[in-house]
């Protein structure tokens, strides 16, 4: 609550300051049209403009430095409330993975999709739900995603491992095919280039016709004798 009623009193700040802005200009303009109307021939005239010029020349100068001064600290605890929003957050879903497999799933699911969460963090949730459910229907899928984490952050090694648990104790899953090709691409970074041959023809012999065949199939093709 206390930083909404600060967020609504900075940009009532902000508002007014263009206003204000605003209103110099346009009173400049009108100070202009009245000199030239009613004082055209007297030099004193345009004297007087010129100070007014200098005069709104200044308080703009101000007010444009209220401006940034404001647009500067309301960045900064843009920055520091999103942080700690963020951490807030994830240890709220943390603790949260206790309730059932389903709903915990989705939960780490849900950070796994999220960019605000790091890589660690989204680790930590299917781990965490192995942990809690190591008899759930949703392990192989849980296993799969640690290992895609992991492969992304190039860490082939524990990539690997978890894709190797999801390949030798659930054979029967909708993700073993694709885990197996992940595991391929494990191999392939750890430069264990004959392992990884030997995986892509197993994909292909034992899934034919499917997408993540087609996709071992070219990959096979590409690695070198």
């Amino acid at each position: 609550m206390k930083i909404k009623n600060f967020f609504l009193s900075i940009l009532i700040i902000f508002n007014i300051c263009v206003q204000a802005d605003n209103n110099e200009l346009n009173r400049f303009d009108d100070d202009v049209y009245n000199d030239k109307k009613n004082n055209k021939g007297n030099s004193h005239s345009f004297e007087d403009l010129g100070v007014k010029i200098d005069n709104i020349a200044r308080e703009m100068k101000i007010l444009r430095k209220v401006i940034e001064a404001y647009a500067i600290k309301l960045n900064t605890l843009v920055e520091n409330s999103t942080k700690e929003l963020g951490k807030k957050t994830d240890d709220e879903l943390l603790e949260s993975l206790t309730s059932n497999d389903e709903d915990s799933y989705k939960q780490a699911y849900q950070a796994l999709l999220n960019k605000k969460y790091s890589v660690e963090i989204k680790v930590k949730y299917f781990s965490n739900f192995i942990i809690h459910y190591p008899s759930s229907n949703y392990l192989p899928n849980a296993y799969y995603w640690l290992g895609e984490l992991y492969l992304r952050e190039k860490d082939y090694e524990e990539a690997n491992k978890n894709f190797g648990i999801l390949i030798d104790k659930y054979s029967s899953s909708t993700k073993t095919p694709s885990a197996m090709l992940k595991r391929a691409y494990g191999l392939i970074g750890l430069e264990k280039i004959s392992d990884a041959k030997q995986q892509l023809i197993v994909i292909t012999q034992n899934y034919p016709n499917t997408t993540v065949a087609s996709i071992a199939s070219k990959k096979l093709a590409n690695l070198p004798n």
